[in-house]
């Protein structure tokens, strides 16, 4: 997160103030509100410098930064894009603040698991980078990191980790020791020694990390939270469940304040702390320790049927299966490095079989609960088959699409029924007057018949579209017998014209002159007998 040049004023919406507000709000972790001050920032730069200056993608990335950070991709893509979009035009391909979108845009895919997308860019950013300012710029250290989490990611840490050691070191020379960027480096080389089966150089490595950002960035930022959840994560492989779990409960309740109680990294921790209270009687008997607890405090929704109960979204459960993906990436190359020792007779490590037994089971529970979240849509896939973890995620992406449209569709049948009704409830302020009502009322309670049996799973009748947006001419009626203050002459003129067109001039001159009123449904004027037409709850 990086502040961003602006105005000289001190006012609200002064873009210093508001970037440095941003930047402040980031490294405290407060990124809920960092967001808004965020979006805030992208109006202010926008209305000022306009959409094609390097200072609006600035601030641009920055709030996609922070919605990413809270796990929704989706909405982070395409101002990244956006962003990136502008600094090319601006800047050209071989400015380092281009390189610099290049790398957010792949960190992003890299995320998604598109890691054949997002290595290109990673090799070009890289390449602009050692061209631009030399091997020893924290910028270049950031590409290197990118790089070698992507080559981790495929299983190839042999690879990754001489990149991240470079990374680590360039930053330290570049920032000191006891930067929270140090910090990072010290952590994904962490994470790279413990996928190739080096604990004791893992913890190390978290342990440095995790004193680090304490120093720097205190016990309630995200950041330590992230150390914290790498080293109990570590400590429970290795088998070594006591210290684990003060350190994985931290976490959790740091992140919840930061991300959420839904965020991937939360739900991810919890399932951890969920298999360590399930394994303690198991431990209790190889062990002292006294008796297990009668009721313990993790959160009732560390389980899938109470996350269930919660009734995440179909988008919830996709940052899930993208953040599983992860998880899954990291266990593979640990399993790949057990392979090759025990084509030389070494046998696996016992917690390794656990972590992968976990993963097997995390994805069959998230494989039924998409199952069943699709199912619900039509959009299930067949019994006998089984999806992948980016697969998944793509289905509950149209899973929420779906329900959006469906959920748009709702709202217009809302709408066009609310008109509707309006029609009905008119009557004549003379009762004698009331049959020129008649030739009204009996189409609109056939369309009231027709919208009442309308499923939003089907393409809606295109009168429900025009009576929700006013088009139709029984809106037009409604609006012009209610007498709305707000009409201009010319749309008073409007609407009469079409009233008188549609339903003749003695309605529409009996709507202008206010002689319609509204009266309960069961006093409606519905058929040419006088009874009222039926209506559905």
């Amino acid at each position: 997160m990086r502040s961003i040049p602006g105005g000289r004023g001190q006012g609200p919406d002064d873009p210093d103030r508001l970037a440095r507000e941003v930047v402040r709000l980031h490294e405290e972790g407060r990124y809920r509100q960092a967001q808004d001050s965020a979006r805030r920032l992208v109006e202010v730069q926008r209305g000022r410098l306009g959409p094609h200056h390097p200072d609006y993608a600035s601030a641009l990335t920055n709030l996609a930064l922070l919605i990413q950070t809270r796990g929704d991709l989706d909405a982070a893509e395409p101002l990244l894009r956006e962003a990136l979009g502008v600094r090319k035009d601006a800047l050209g391909e071989r400015d380092p603040q281009y390189a610099a979108g290049l790398s957010r845009v792949a960190d992003l895919l890299l995320l998604r698991g598109d890691l054949d997308a997002a290595e290109p860019l990673m090799r070009q950013a890289l390449e602009v980078h050692k061209e631009a300012l030399g091997e020893h710029h924290p910028d270049y250290a950031s590409g290197l990191t990118g790089l070698a989490l992507l080559l981790h990611r495929r299983g190839d840490g042999e690879a990754a980790e001489p990149l991240l050691r470079q990374a680590l070191e360039v930053r330290r020379e570049s920032l000191g020791d006891r930067h929270p960027m140090v910090a990072s480096a010290l952590g994904n080389v962490g994470l790279v020694l413990q996928g190739r089966g080096d604990p004791a150089g893992a913890e190390a490595h978290f342990r440095q990390a995790l004193e680090i950002r304490r120093e720097s960035l205190g016990e309630r930022h995200p950041d330590y939270a992230a150390s914290l959840s790498h080293l109990g994560t570590l400590l429970y492989e290795r088998g070594d469940h006591g210290p684990a779990e003060p350190l994985l409960r931290q976490a959790v309740s740091v992140r919840k304040d930061a991300l959420g109680p839904r965020h991937p990294d939360v739900l991810a921790d919890l399932r951890t702390l969920e298999a360590i209270v399930q394994a303690r009687p198991t431990l209790l008997l190889n062990g002292p320790g006294g008796p297990a607890p009668a009721e313990d405090p993790i959160p009732a929704f560390a389980s899938d049927r109470a996350l269930e109960q919660l009734g995440r979204g179909p988008r919830e459960i996709a940052a899930e299966a993208r953040g599983l993906a992860e998880t899954f990436a990291r266990v593979g190359a640990a399993l790949a490095h057990a392979a090759q020792g025990m084509q030389h007779g070494l046998p696996p490590l016992f917690p390794m079989l656990n972590d992968a037994a976990a993963c097997h089971n995390a994805f069959v529970a998230l494989h039924q609960e998409a199952s069943r979240r699709a199912e619900a849509l039509g959009l299930a896939p067949s019994a006998s088959s089984l999806l992948s973890l980016p697969e998944l995620a793509a289905l509950m992406d149209l899973v929420g699409q779906t329900e959006d449209e469906f959920a748009r569709r709702a709202a217009v049948l809302r709408q066009a029924t609310g008109v509707i009704d309006r029609v009905l409830s008119l009557r004549h302020r003379v009762p004698s007057e009331s049959l020129m009502l008649i030739d009204c009322h009996e189409p609109a309670s056939s369309l009231r018949a027709a919208l009442a049996v309308a499923r939003v799973s089907d393409e809606l009748p295109d009168e429900a579209t025009r009576l929700a947006d006013g088009s139709h001419p029984f809106a037009a009626l409604a609006r012009l017998a209610g007498q709305d203050a707000d009409l201009g002459d010319d749309d008073w003129h409007r609407l009469h014209a079409e009233v008188a067109a549609h339903f003749g001039r003695p309605l529409a001159a009996a709507a202008v002159r206010g002689r319609l009123t509204t009266t309960p449904a069961q006093e409606r004027v519905g058929s040419r007998n006088g009874t009222p037409p039926q209506t559905t709850r």
